[in-house]
This record gives C-alpha cells, structure tokens and sequence, in this order.
C-alpha cells in the first residue's frame, strides 16, 4: 500500500529473536542508516554477540542469539529511496 520497502522473514522466527533484532535494526535506522544497512548492522550485532538493549532497559544475553536461526530469516525487499 505504498511502502517503497518492507523488511520480511523468509521462514517462521522466534518472538525472543525478532525482538532483539528489531531493536537493534530500530535503532540503527534512527541513527540514518538505510534499511538495507540498518539490517545487516542488527545482524552483526546478533552475530557477534554484542548486547542487545530493549527499549524498556533491558538486556538480552548476547549469546542467545548468535546462531543464524535468530537473524537469518530477516530481508529487506523493495525499491530504496533515492
């Protein structure tokens, strides 16, 4: 209905896991980075096990999400803005 992009998983995703990644994505886009970039900075973080800050304060165990299977199912899709 008009997004020029969407971010999608490929596969069905843990809530625990979507959680942690869409912070770290939400927070990348806030600091101007691109979807595209935004994702793959979220996925490094979860990769390399580097804290995960929610927005109530809270903080996930780094480890937990390091496998693939948190970060893997997760694309952007669409036509970036120009």
């Amino acid at each position: 209905a008009g997004a020029r992009q969407v971010v999608y998983t490929m596969w069905p995703v843990s809530d625990q896991g979507t959680r942690a990644l869409m912070a770290r994505f939400y927070h990348h886009l806030g600091q101007g980075l691109s979807n595209s970039q935004a994702l793959r900075s979220a996925r490094l973080e979860l990769l390399h096990g580097d804290p995960v800050l929610l927005e109530e304060g809270l903080v996930e165990e780094p480890e937990q999400f390091q496998d693939p299977f948190y970060w893997a199912p997760f694309a952007v899709v669409g036509r970036p803005d120009r």
